[in-house]
């Protein structure tokens, strides 16, 4: 009997390479191991929905983290009719078609207001003092000078 537990203890230390084999048995020895029950279909479909849902998530909020609109406070937009929301989104942002945003874009030669020939850049700051507008709110003018340079 002895000899036998000897020669088993001798054939483990003769033949080597399982050093590893033990260790990773020893380690998921220790791992909790849970139950094998069934996953239901809409457990499934839940937990790739929420996985889509955070990628796409994380997907959108890296390309525009240094976007102008991002720091928009939606307080800074009135709740109002949504022609004067999107007048004030876009003269917010600066995305607003008036000439000096379309001069960037390469779509207008001159980025100065061609309504009156003032010299200035039509931008945000000028739709209250340019003189081709008759509107009495930075909204209504904004709308106009939309209206003037469509023609």
């Amino acid at each position: 009997e002895n000899e036998s537990f000897f020669n088993g203890c001798l054939a483990i230390v003769a033949f080597g390479g399982n050093e590893q084999a033990d260790f990773l048995a020893k380690r998921g020895a220790n791992l909790l191991q849970h139950p094998n029950t069934a996953t239901s279909f809409w457990k499934i479909k839940l937990s790739l929905k929420n996985l889509c849902t955070s990628n796409s998530l994380r997907d959108l909020q890296t390309p525009t983290a240094l976007k102008s609109w991002r720091s928009v406070s939606p307080s800074s937009i009135p709740d109002k009719p949504r022609r004067d929301a999107v007048a004030a989104f876009r003269l917010t942002t600066g995305h607003n078609c008036l000439s000096a945003r379309l001069h960037r874009l390469g779509i207008f030669t001159e980025a100065f207001c061609p309504l009156c020939d003032s010299g200035e850049a039509m931008e945000r700051d000028h739709l209250l003092r340019c003189g081709a507008l008759q509107g009495l709110t930075e909204v209504s003018r904004y709308w106009e000078a939309r209206a003037l340079l469509g023609q």
